[in-house]
């Protein structure tokens, strides 16, 4: 005797192979087309996003450039003003002479301007405020040291103040005063600067999420600007990324920097992973929910004709 078919057993075992492989034929599908659009459009947006983060880079750039031009033409104007040039010409400056030479100067105040330090070529010391440091003890420190070569330029430099004794980091414009019609020794001129110095950069900021420095020759930081007060944090993340990651990155982030030739100060914008990767993790999740609701219409369809097709087969089957 013939042993009958179970058509319900043998009609749900083909749905469920046929649900089953449909399933791993889409998914094989979907992580395929996952990837090859994720390094498409993680490729295309890193391109994008470098490119405005480097014209932002270059807008603070600009501004430090714009800034610089601003203390070089002030410091013109100190080695060119009459009084100063006295003091290197003459044998000796009286007290006259020395109260026309703060008269004179105090028109080039700057909201940025702390304070001026003018040495003689005769080792004289000229300023407004108390200096707590001999000609000796100026040489030696690191602010002389930054005059270095140049015989006419003006110098930034991030150093101590151990000149007028706050003992605090400060940003400072240094050059050499030259007699303009004669040849004798040079004086010195050192501009203290305060914070206000950086004003105009952060004007510039008009993308608060993102981290700013700006830092001399040597590494050390004058300038930063955070998204939030957890300072420790975002330099942690920055060391990161300029150790793991290449300019045109997303996974650790997107950094951007750009040397300025007159002063060796480096302008760095900072985008954090987080947002380096903010439009690809959106991406990401529309492809996800598109796929799922692709695969439920799909499962939803073959379940109604598959229940379409097997109808006829059960009734063949009673």
């Amino acid at each position: 005797m013939k042993k009958k078919i179970n058509f319900k057993k043998f009609l749900f075992g083909i749905r469920k192979q046929t649900f089953l492989s449909v399933t791993l034929i889409c998914g094989t599908i979907y992580i395929f087309t996952y990837l090859a659009v994720e390094q498409v459009i993680t490729n295309k947006i890193s391109g994008l996003l470098a490119e405005q983060y480097t014209n932002v880079n270059d807008k603070l750039a600009g501004e430090f450039e714009n800034l610089y031009e601003e203390l070089n033409q002030l410091t013109g104007d100190f080695v060119i003003n009459e009084y100063v040039q006295k003091t290197l010409r003459n044998t000796s400056v009286n007290t006259a002479e020395k109260e026309m030479l703060k008269r004179s100067v105090s028109c080039y105040n700057r909201s940025f301007l702390e304070a001026y330090l003018i040495v003689d070529n005769k080792e004289n010391f000229y300023s407004l405020r108390d200096v707590s440091i001999s000609y000796a003890e100026l040489k030696k420190t690191e602010i002389y040291r930054g005059f270095g070569e140049e015989y006419s330029k003006t110098k930034l430099l991030w150093a101590e103040d151990t000149i007028f004794g706050t003992g605090e980091k400060s940003l400072f414009a240094l050059r050499r005063i030259h007699e303009m019609n004669s040849l004798h020794e040079p004086g010195f001129l050192i501009l203290k600067l305060n914070k206000h110095i950086w004003s105009p950069l952060r004007e510039q900021i008009d993308n608060p999420e993102l981290v700013y420095f700006i830092q001399d020759a040597k590494g050390n930081r004058c300038f930063e600007q955070f998204p939030d007060e957890d300072r420790k944090k975002w330099r942690k993340e920055f060391q990161q990324t300029r150790q793991k990651a290449s300019r045109n990155s997303l996974k650790h982030g997107i950094v951007i920097e750009k040397t300025d030739a007159d002063t060796d100060f480096t302008i760095v914008t900072f985008a954090p992973k987080h947002i380096a990767n903010q439009i690809v993790e959106e991406v990401q999740q529309i492809m996800i929910i598109l796929f799922l609701a692709g695969y439920i219409l799909l499962m939803v369809c073959m379940s109604f004709w598959s229940e379409r097709l097997a109808r006829p087969l059960r009734r063949y089957a009673k």
